[in-house]
């Protein structure tokens, strides 16, 4: 019978627990993802700065139009919210003392068999842009945009000796 009471009771527990439910902020006070969210494009293609973290991702795969050549690709920006409760103010916005962006690129030259990669780390402001109106992202050699269909984007990723990925 003792069995029986305390299964009643774990289960009367776990279907009242607190801890189901998400909490609406985190800690620092950013929005914490929710699971019924509906996304809103072409808005939610660009930056939501009330989240203390997000990120941009592409890959595929490239071909030459003789067919000879074979690469693929990859491009992510990762947006990291610096501390709410520590900003500065009066710092202006150009030295970036808000959001750090992560910017990381690949190509392998599947024809030759060569890997090429680089990684960054810059502060928003004259480093890093990214709109909240729709996707504007200029990180590091990533450049990102969207098409004027509105249906479409279009992605530029450059090293920093000048070559286009």
């Amino acid at each position: 019978m003792k069995f029986f009471t305390g299964l009643f009771l774990w289960l009367v527990s776990i279907a009242h627990a607190q801890w189901i439910e998400p909490p609406a902020r985190s800690d620092k006070g950013y929005l914490v993802p929710a699971p019924n969210y509906t996304p809103l494009f072409p808005k939610d293609h660009g930056s939501h700065r009330e989240y203390g973290l997000e990120w941009w991702y592409w890959v595929g795969h490239l071909e030459a139009e003789d067919g000879e050549q074979r690469y693929g690709f990859q491009s992510t920006v990762f947006r990291v919210a610096g501390d709410p409760q520590n900003l500065k103010p009066k710092e202006s916005r150009a030295f970036g003392n808000r959001q750090l962006f992560l910017a990381h690129a690949a190509l392998s030259d599947l024809t030759n068999m060569q890997y090429l990669h680089n990684e960054r780390v810059v502060r928003e402001g004259w480093q890093a842009r990214a709109s909240t109106d729709t996707l504007g992202l200029d990180v590091a050699g990533i450049h990102a945009s969207m098409a004027p269909d509105g249906k479409s984007h279009t992605l530029h990723t450059r090293y920093p000796n000048g070559g286009i990925l």
